[in-house]
């Protein structure tokens, strides 16, 4: 898994803060691994479209071979549809891995999109129940999902795990997707901005911010109007990525706790000094 999969899913876990545990990322190449010859490699994948050290140390390593084997892995998993342990389809890794590469054909984009158009139509509600003292289920350990939430997986057919991690893997779609810094994303991402949970919300936000898209602060803002304060609150945690200045005014619009407010600006301004040096 490349790097930029892996930060993906790290930011996917800060929106979602307590609704589910999301399983571990997959393994990082052994050193013996990062060792082995690029021909091995590429047998290794051609034998296992799962082989995430392999996939990992191919795309340091990108050439016609890597790339042809790349490729075909990618037909093979579009066919298999196993995921991997970090709650994404391989199709979806391999697809962002050729993406990050440069190569931007249709097919990879479009294996990428078709998952966060699947959240967009599937538009979970709230899952979270927020009340003080935070309400937490005891046989999980983690916040106590809202009836709503429960409700909405009885009509999708989720029990039981495929329930409760249904936004963790919503999440890692989307910001796989953010991923590939493509421009056909942003139209997909801005729309995500309008669901009715405020987690994927908080997870396009912090996406569209890396991408310093300016054009979603107004929906950015709609956002935060629509759901009550400590919602509203989260979204503006995400806000710190955005590059620019112009995000300020939205980030008054989420929070309105004058201490928390001038911490995330003060996140936001070391942030900003950080990219700089």
């Amino acid at each position: 898994m490349t790097k930029q999969i892996l930060l993906a899913l790290a930011l996917t876990s800060f929106a979602l803060g307590q609704v589910a545990k999301a399983p571990e990322p997959i393994d990082k190449p052994s050193d013996r691994a990062k060792a082995e010859p690029t021909e091995k490699l590429i047998a290794r994948l051609n034998a296992d479209y799962r082989d995430g050290a392999a996939i990992d140390l191919l795309a340091q390593r990108p050439g016609p071979d890597v790339i042809a084997a790349l490729r075909n892995a990618f037909l093979v998993a579009r066919q298999g549809g196993a995921k991997s342990t970090a709650s994404l389809r391989w199709s979806q890794i391999i697809a962002g891995t050729l993406m990050q590469l440069g190569l931007r054909d249709q097919v990879y984009f479009d294996e990428l999109a078709k998952y966060v158009r699947a959240a967009i139509q599937a538009n979970p509600p709230e899952a979270e129940v927020w009340e003080e003292p935070k309400p937490i289920d005891t046989s999980t350990g983690l916040r106590r999902l809202s009836p709503q939430y429960y409700a909405w997986c009885g009509r999708q057919g989720l029990q039981g795990e495929p329930c409760t991690l249904a936004l963790v893997h919503y999440s890692s779609d989307i910001s796989v997707l953010a991923g590939t810094r493509d421009e056909q994303a942003l139209p997909i991402l801005r729309t995500v901005l309008t669901l009715s949970d405020s987690s994927l919300v908080s997870t396009a936000v912090s996406m569209l911010s890396q991408l310093g898209d300016e054009a979603s602060l107004p929906a950015m803002a709609a956002a935060c109007h629509r759901f009550p304060p400590k919602q509203a609150e989260s979204i503006g945690y995400a806000l710190v990525y955005f590059p620019s200045p112009a995000m300020l005014p939205v980030l008054d619009r989420c929070v309105h706790d004058a201490k928390l407010k001038a911490a995330l600006v003060k996140e936001w301004e070391e942030k900003r000094k950080a990219v700089k040096q």
